[in-house]
């Protein structure tokens, strides 16, 4: 008896699920399709952001698009957004940049570790910022997990968690 009613809990669990994620909304949904989903990082309020322009000149640059290096580039940052991306000397530094000699370094997007755990320590989340690692995913841990790194006020990755794992 107490299998059968294990099995009839777990039926409804996908049934459930669908429920939940489809009942699920977020504050701009509203302006987009249901059918899509937004996905913001658990700290993105405690990222620190800026409001300069930031030319960063020189670098080797690796674009993720699967062509050649760039040698001598300039990446223009405005706002912390990527605003444009050549060969030096093609694009125009904008007059109230900080500008940034990467001569001799290699320029790459930020990586993303999917399946991340932070087991409780309060540097290895820096260790891989300081390494590229841009955002990393939990896969299955409690939000508060991660509140004491949070409250640190240290440079830390973005960071994208699931929340539990769901086990029988």
């Amino acid at each position: 008896m107490a299998t059968l009613l294990k099995i009839q809990r777990m039926k409804f669990l996908p049934v459930f699920l669908f429920i939940f994620f489809s009942c699920t909304t977020t504050e701009d949904q509203s302006s987009k399709s249901k059918s899509q989903v937004v996905i913001h990082e658990l700290n993105e309020n405690q990222i620190a952001k800026g409001a300069k322009v930031i030319a960063l000149v020189g670098a080797t640059l690796i674009d993720g698009n699967g062509g050649d290096p760039v040698q001598n580039s300039l990446v223009i940052v405005r706002n912390e957004k990527i605003e444009s991306v050549g060969k030096n000397g093609e694009l125009e530094i904008p007059k109230d940049a900080e500008i940034i000699d990467a001569k001799g370094l290699t320029l790459l997007p930020g990586l993303i570790d999917a399946h991340y755990h932070n087991e409780e320590s309060l540097e290895m989340a820096s260790v891989f910022l300081r390494r590229g690692v841009t955002s990393v995913r939990d896969p299955g841990a409690w939000i508060e997990a991660f509140d004491s790194l949070r409250s640190l006020g240290t440079s830390i990755p973005r960071l994208f968690l699931t929340g539990p794992h769901i086990n029988k």
